[in-house]
């Protein structure tokens, strides 16, 4: 089953951000999803999740319809979604924090075993790295179908961005469909199967990251309008 998003046109502020944007999160890959600051990717992630609603268009995990849902439902539904800025529970300790987002703590910590030593530290206490794999944990705690990962490695170490990219290669391998937003373009072209180029709310560019890496660059100015 894939995460499906078609036609999805969203206003923030009385201005489209989003418009008409197709895009597919198959299950077991990793798509990426770039563009410049602005772009609109953020807030795609923030309507598939649940969190912004769309103007129209629609978004379906398999026969699932989301559209329109609140964010608890849409996570039951099997897609979480990590939003930029390492966003945990600052007041409680790690393992609340895991506690409260999911079942699979077991999951989450086998994925990241360095937070068993943090469990009884207040997650607000954390680095931005530690924080950010706790924002994952959390995610993998729900048992998702599929993971929506805005800016990874936003504020990070390369060092800590280096431990978190196998994270997620590994869910992918488990089946979990992947769609990743990412500010460093290589690494996300190393880590995807399918990439989406955003500009200006529209899905401008698509392909294999082999087809797109020498055409990035234009696509980010606007000058390309195709799909590969």
């Amino acid at each position: 089953m894939t995460l499906t998003v078609g036609g999805l046109t969203v206003r923030r502020g009385g201005r489209e951000v989003l418009r008409e944007v197709d895009l597919e999160v198959p299950p077991g890959q990793v798509t990426a999803l770039l563009g410049a600051n602005g772009a609109g990717k953020s807030t795609l992630v923030l309507t598939v999740a649940g969190l912004l609603r769309a103007e129209s268009g629609s978004v379906r995990a398999g026969d699932d319809e989301l559209t329109g849902l609140r964010p608890e439902r849409v996570r039951r539904l099997g897609v979480a979604a990590v939003p930029e800025g390492h966003r945990v529970l600052g007041s409680l300790t790690v393992a609340d924090n895991l506690r409260v987002a999911g079942p699979a703590t077991g999951a989450a910590l086998e994925a990241f075993p360095e937070l068993t030593e943090l469990a009884g530290r207040p997650a607000g206490s954390l680095s931005g790295g530690q924080q950010q794999m706790l924002a994952l944990a959390q995610a993998i705690a729900g048992r998702p179908r599929y993971l929506l990962v805005d800016e990874l490695s936003f504020g990070l170490a390369p060092a800590v961005v280096a431990r978190l990219v196998p994270a997620l290669a590994a869910l992918a391998a488990d089946g979990v469909g992947v769609l990743l937003i990412e500010q460093y373009t290589q690494l996300a072209l190393d880590l995807a199967e399918r990439v989406h180029v955003l500009d200006r709310g529209r899905v401008t560019l698509r392909g294999t990251p082999e087809e797109l890496r020498d055409k990035l660059h234009s696509a980010y100015l606007g000058d390309l309008d195709g799909d590969l």
